[in-house]
């Protein structure tokens, strides 16, 4: 397939959680947010995520390709016999 993904790459203005580049056409920049707090929403994770995308203006580097954003929110919340997590995923395009 021509995938290359990395962790943890470090840019300028701060780390990439991770990109996928695709035979140099197309980048995915992935940013994570992790909660255990019960009152912060997916919705506020992911939100995070993209704001700091852009603060930090990680997509500068892959100006000449296809750049997708894509925001990963993770929550844990006790259950019966434990604690699951839930994950919510949004992926924009990013347009110069």
């Amino acid at each position: 397939m021509g995938m290359k993904i990395d962790g943890e790459k470090n840019m300028a203005h701060g780390t990439i959680d991770a990109t996928i580049e695709e035979n140099d056409e197309h980048v995915a920049i992935v940013e994570i947010k992790y909660s255990e707090y019960p009152k912060k929403s997916l919705n506020s994770l992911i939100n995070e995520c993209f704001k700091q995308i852009h603060e930090k203006e990680y997509y500068l580097p892959y100006e000449d390709s296809d750049v997708s954003l894509i925001a990963l929110a993770l929550k844990d919340r006790p259950i019966k016999n434990g604690t699951i997590t839930d994950v919510k995923c949004k992926i924009e395009k990013w347009n110069y």
